[in-house]
């Protein structure tokens, strides 16, 4: 924590110190500040008896009638343009999931890129550590990540950030159809201790005005994996596809009508009595808004993810759903009432266990806007 903030405040001084020794002439290069926090007051309503024994896909922790306040997500962002053309990134992020030893919340580095903006023919690339193109674009479509990620991000599909180097462009006028391809590590920051590399390619734009679309397709080339059979070691294919669709109807400032599906294959991802197969993911998310006045509106979600398709593989899907209500209290304060549902398959011997149930009130702040 202590190296995150010494970082912060060497940047801010050699910002300073930078603008400083700028002429008033020259206005090219300048920093903007940016910092946001959502903040929850939450009560789990309903947890099953045996909640505490679901240990995969499973969103909502905590035991019934648990209840608080907490930060969820802080955020300090900054954004220097050197050149009319290049720009860079700082972010630095906190949440709730990220803990050091002594319980607290600890700091981190989300955002760490800069940008060149027609760097050849017209195509804008990006180097270091930047969005997922497929997760950012999903994320504007929901519009309420305050309350929750999107479902790609949610249950683990895809990362929400990848170190590597990323080219965009369009490859149809006005919009019709834009291109963006990443080449990471899939490891965000982490230590790359392998050869794993990840290929992302994403197609977005519109149509008709109201529609929108984008359309995703990454491979994970985790090469081969070694299996100890007992007598000798077998060499299996691990290789990971996922393909990942989009398709938005939007009349702006009334409602939102947003459809999101993946398909994920992992080779040789699973085994049953020591015979291995590929393991098929299946998810999907519909989810509306509806604006009741300029500073009111509403938001439904259902989420659905079969992490295994496989007729050998059963009891293991989720069904979640999402209901939001936000009231923009003034430009820096948004409050949203919200509740959110996870059902989960009934098992093999016909047991099944209660949905999770839990209620909160969600603010989101803008400190520096």
């Amino acid at each position: 924590m202590k190296n995150i903030f010494a970082l912060i405040l060497l940047f801010l001084l050699s910002v300073s110190v930078h603008l400083q020794g700028q002429s008033t002439e020259d206005n090219t290069q300048k920093t903007k500040i940016s910092a946001y926090f959502w903040s929850d007051y939450f009560y789990n309503v309903i947890r099953d008896n045996d909640h505490a024994q679901i240990t995969s896909n499973r969103t909502l922790t905590g035991n019934k009638d648990n209840s608080g306040f907490q930060i969820r997500r802080m955020n300090l962002t900054f954004d220097h343009k050197l050149e009319k053309n290049i720009s860079a990134r700082l972010r630095f992020e906190s949440e709730n999931e990220s803990f050091t030893q002594n319980g607290r919340s600890a700091a981190f580095i989300k955002d760490l890129y800069v940008e060149v903006k027609d760097a050849f023919a017209g195509q804008d690339v990006v180097l270091g550590l930047q969005a997922n193109p497929m997760i950012e674009l999903a994320d504007r479509y929901w519009n309420n990540r305050h309350i929750e990620k999107t479902i790609g991000d949610y249950r683990g599909f895809f990362s929400s950030r990848d170190l590597g180097v990323s080219i965009a462009g369009d490859i149809l006028e006005d919009g019709l159809l834009n291109y963006k391809f990443l080449f990471g590590n899939r490891s965000a920051l982490r230590i790359e201790d392998n050869n794993s590399k990840s290929f992302q390619l994403t197609l977005n734009g519109t149509a008709a005005g109201s529609f929108s679309y984008m359309l995703n397709t990454e491979f994970v080339n985790y090469g081969n994996m070694l299996v100890n059979t007992g007598s000798a070691e077998t060499e299996y294919a691990n290789n990971q596809y996922s393909g990942f669709v989009l398709v938005d109807y939007t009349q702006k400032g009334f409602f939102s009508l947003t459809a999101e599906g993946i398909y994920s294959v992992r080779q040789n991802g699973a085994s049953s009595a020591g015979v291995y197969s590929d393991r098929n993911t299946l998810a999907f998310s519909v989810h509306g808004k509806y604006h009741i006045s300029p500073e009111l509106n509403a938001a439904l979600r259902y989420d659905y993810i079969d992490p295994n398709s496989s007729s050998d593989f059963k009891n293991d899907s989720r069904t979640g759903y999402i209901a939001v209500l936000n009231w923009k209290a003034n430009k820096y304060i948004t409050v949203s009432p919200n509740v959110l549902v996870e059902e989960y398959e009934e098992l093999a011997n016909g047991n099944k266990y209660r949905p999770s149930v839990t209620g909160r009130i969600t603010f989101n702040v803008v400190l520096i806007p």
